[in-house]
């Protein structure tokens, strides 16, 4: 068996692999497990994002949590478990070991509940909330449920790389947020939704040419996003944006009220330990921040200066039904001239895996 695949995954056969794979999952668990997925397996297989990828290589998932979890219910062999699974499917369909992989990983942050000084992961813990489950589950079977992590963390991983098929995944990811709720994304919209949401990646942290990078990306995905309305509007007016709406602004990816009640199927598929709710330390809270606050040489104090895409009535994203911390309102600062450094542990972005 080779080790990286190299079969390109339609979503046909992909489905077809789950399917296999959903079936010795419960052969080897007992149980139906969920995993929690991320990169370009979840533009394929997402059914509301009009994606234009055809194919991907391989599934992203998040294993260190996923062990963690199983072994809160007493199975302490999750990972072999699910590493065999894994390893027959690829000799079954002739697939590259790394069909299904967790490389990511190592490069994925953690963060630190000051509370109690626990580290957990903050990208998993948002996307197994209920909300999360219910509106960005890609796959699910009798053995096996694929949850999409959280459509902002889908989006800050992307733009870590913002290479190959990044840009285009980004844009769908913000059209499908106007679709669902009609949010009119601005680049100091998309930043801020990123800063408070995905905090632990430590963009208080940044140099200022980092910054000035990031911002660039921001103010294209924006750019790119706009220019592509939706299926429902036929454009978008020109008007200059108004001043950013106080938090916590409408939810672009769907009220909470969407959630529908739990079967005692699906409680028994989705009910897993989950991390305690951190609570951001004062130092570490980002709702104040933007990227402005780090000297760029843009004029603007919330978006950049090669914003060419003026819109009115824009909705800024909020963390409802995503949120983590759970029922998490940042703290607010009045003197944020200075950057804090972050408190929290961050593992340092390495390889960019996210394809």
């Amino acid at each position: 068996m080779a080790e990286q695949n190299e079969v390109p995954l339609t979503k046909e056969l992909l489905l077809h692999v789950l399917d296999e794979f959903s079936k010795r999952i419960l052969q080897a668990f007992g149980r139906p497990i969920r995993l929690v997925v991320h990169g370009g397996a979840v533009m394929i297989l997402h059914p509301n994002l009009k994606s234009t990828r055809a194919t991907t290589r391989d599934v992203d998932f998040i294993e260190r949590s996923f062990i963690t979890e199983m072994a809160s219910v007493g199975m302490h062999d999750a990972q072999a478990r699910l590493q065999t699974c894994i390893a027959l499917t690829a000799t079954n369909f002739r697939l590259g070991a790394d069909w299904m992989n967790s490389h990511a990983d190592v490069a994925l942050p953690m963060a630190t509940d000051p509370t109690t000084n626990r580290t957990y992961d903050p990208i998993y813990h948002a996307s197994i909330q209920a909300n999360n489950v219910h509106l960005n589950t890609i796959y699910s079977s009798p053995g096996l449920a694929l949850i999409a992590v959280a459509p902002f963390w889908g989006v800050a991983l992307k733009m870590v790389r913002y290479a190959k098929d990044d840009p285009e995944d980004i844009k769908e990811m913000l059209i499908h947020g106007t679709r669902m709720n009609g949010v009119q994304w601005a680049p100091h919209i998309l930043e801020k939704w990123l800063l408070t949401n995905c905090w632990p990646m430590g963009y208080m942290n940044y140099p200022s040419e980092q910054i000035k990078t990031m911002r660039e990306k921001i103010t294209h995905a924006v750019t790119q996003a706009c220019s592509t309305p939706p299926s429902h509007s036929s454009a978008y007016p020109q008007a200059a944006p108004p001043p950013p709406p106080p938090f916590p602004p409408p939810n672009p990816f769907g009220p909470s009220s969407l959630i529908p009640p739990q079967t005692p199927e699906s409680a028994h598929l989705h009910h897993f330990a989950a991390p305690p709710p951190p609570q951001l330390h004062p130092q570490s809270s980002v709702s104040h921040l933007s990227l402005a606050h780090i000297p760029s040489p843009s004029n603007h104090t919330h978006t950049s200066s090669t914003d060419t895409h003026r819109h009115s009535h824009r909705h800024a994203p909020s963390l409802h039904g995503f949120a983590h911390p759970r029922n998490h309102r940042p703290h607010h600062h009045s003197h944020s001239s200075s950057m804090h450094s972050s408190q929290n542990a961050v593992v340092p972005l390495g390889r960019p895996y996210y394809a």
